[in-house]
């Protein structure tokens, strides 16, 4: 398994380390090496948090979402980690069909009522000849409890493929590998 300081995924992705440590310290990404574990040990990430970076970048930069929303989705996604995910969001990091065939809603929703929200992944399938038909439905279950007066909805397969392309990480086979077998692709 490639080790990846913070130095190396801020050289990767052209940001500051500064930058790498807050959304390491927002919880927004978890080291999956060797997490922070006292004063002068340093964290190491794997080539999926490298992605994750990349993610964080494209949609906190470009897309201006705020770190509390990529909070939120990232622990999400991360569910699958710990067993939680139910079965149609597992192997989202490596299955390579997200973001093409097969494509992960994340949904925010605004209720009038209490200015709170909800948020949710949605898994969703294209089917052939047409794009990902449905999207009308998705604020359905919101609508049912309270009056939704927004919502949006983040395409992260598509932010996943962005990101492959932007680090060239391929983690289409990194979970059936032994860990000394992954590796990211020269680009």
């Amino acid at each position: 398994m490639l080790e990846l300081t913070k130095r190396e995924i801020a050289e990767k992705l052209n940001l500051p380390i500064r930058t790498i440590q807050l959304w390491t310290d927002q919880c927004i990404v978890h080291p999956d090496v060797r997490p922070a574990s006292g004063k002068g040990i340093a964290r190491l990430y794997s080539e999926r948090n490298l992605l994750e970076f990349a993610m964080v970048k494209i949609l906190a930069k470009d897309y201006n979402i705020k770190l509390t929303q990529l909070q939120s989705m990232f622990l999400l996604l991360r569910q699958d980690d710990l067993g939680e995910t139910p079965s149609g969001f597992k192997d989202f990091y490596t299955d390579p069909s997200y973001g093409n065939s097969k494509e992960m809603l994340y949904v925010m929703s605004i209720n009038a009522s209490s200015m709170g929200g909800g948020n949710q992944l949605i898994v969703m399938t294209k089917e052939k000849g047409k794009d990902f038909a449905g999207l009308e439905n998705l604020v359905q279950p919101f609508s049912e409890t309270e009056a939704v007066i927004g919502f949006s909805i983040l395409f992260i397969g598509r932010i996943k493929k962005q990101a492959m392309e932007m680090t060239g990480v391929n983690l289409d086979n990194w979970a059936k590998e032994r860990p000394e077998k992954r590796f990211i692709q020269s680009s």
